[in-house]
C-alpha cells in the first residue's frame, strides 16, 4: 500500500540509482571502471524495484514474486562492487574476481 512512508523509501532509492545510472551512461560511459559501476547500479535498480513492488503488493503471491525479483538483483552486488574497486585501485587480481563471479552464478 502507498499509504505509508515505508513504501516510498525504495522509490527514492530506485530514482536515485536510476539517475546515477543514466548520468554515467550519458556522460562518461567509456571512462575507466564506469561500465562495471553501471552494472552495479543496474543491479541496485533491480533490487530497489523489487523491494518497492514487495512493499506495495496486495497479495502474498505478488509479494513472493517481488521478493524473488529483488533477490535476483542482489546476486551480483558483491562481484560488481569488487570488480569496480579492483579497477579503481588498479589491482589486477583475476583469481578473486573469477571466484567472486563464480559464487554469484552459483547462488
Amino acid at each position: 500500500s502507498w499509504r505509508t512512508v515505508h513504501a516510498y523509501l525504495p522509490l527514492v532509492a530506485l530514482l536515485f540509482n536510476l539517475g546515477l545510472l543514466v548520468l554515467i551512461l550519458l556522460k562518461r560511459r567509456r571512462a575507466r571502471g564506469n561500465s562495471v559501476f553501471a552494472l552495479f547500479l543496474s543491479s541496485m535498480v533491480v533490487w530497489s524495484l523489487g523491494i518497492l513492488g514487495l512493499r506495495v503488493s496486495t497479495s502474498s503471491q505478488a509479494a513472493l514474486w517481488w521478493v524473488r525479483f529483488a533477490f535476483f538483483g542482489t546476486l551480483f552486488f558483491p562481484s560488481f562492487l569488487l570488480h569496480f574497486v579492483l579497477i579503481f585501485l588498479g589491482i589486477a587480481n583475476r583469481r578473486s574476481l573469477y571466484a567472486s563471479y563464480a559464487i554469484s552464478l552459483l547462488s
